[in-house]
């Protein structure tokens, strides 16, 4: 299993670094971290951008989005995509997500090649919001008033869908967007095989 953190764009609310956020004398990053290691994920790649210098962690493999304030997650996520070949299951997270073991290990039990975490949520706070049917995901929708559930940034590609993610990321598409287009992708694919 590798661990994909989407931390490169500067928080709305602060001039810290998302991966350098104060949660309580630990940062965010190291939160997510310990979580991490509670799910036996040791393979982490974070892709940093908005002061990318003040990075510290030295046995974390890390990217930089150097456009990180003209292109959004799914830039950094196709960062990430590059270079290596990924060959295990893939779980990408925000790097603004707290999120605990238990949830983790939730998604990762998974029997589905995509799988996002959503979360029953009233308040139109979030930005990205899961549109269920009849208990099957139909898209990712911002700001939708016909949700009922938050996309909370936690998204598991199994390894045989990897290659497709690859192939729609080069489309320049929101990681929202890019979600969507897999999901029907994998759908069609399994209708008609």
């Amino acid at each position: 299993m590798q661990l994909i953190v989407l931390a490169a764009n500067r928080p709305p609310f602060s001039e810290v670094p998302i991966f350098n956020l104060d949660i309580l004398g630990n940062t965010l990053l190291d939160l997510q971290l310990v979580v991490a290691r509670e799910c036996e994920i040791d393979d982490v790649n974070v892709v940093v951008g908005f002061k990318h210098e003040q990075w510290t962690h030295k046995r974390i493999a890390k990217r930089i989005n150097e456009d990180w304030d003209t292109t959004d997650s799914s830039a950094s996520l196709r960062m990430a995509l590059t270079g290596d070949v990924v060959d295990d299951d893939l779980l990408i997270v925000y790097g603004d997500t707290i999120f605990t073991s238990n949830i983790i290990k939730q998604v990762l039990r998974s029997k589905y090649d995509l799988t996002i975490c959503a979360m029953t949520e009233s308040t139109g706070s979030f930005r990205e919001y899961c549109v269920i049917e009849n208990g099957e995901l139909v898209g990712i929708d911002k700001n939708s008033n016909d949700s009922f559930s938050v996309f909370t940034g936690i998204f598991l590609i199994r390894k045989n869908k990897i290659p497709l993610i690859k192939q729609l990321i080069k489309d320049h598409l929101s990681l929202g967007e890019l979600i969507n287009k897999a999901m029907i992708t994998v759908r069609k694919s399994t209708r008609i095989s």
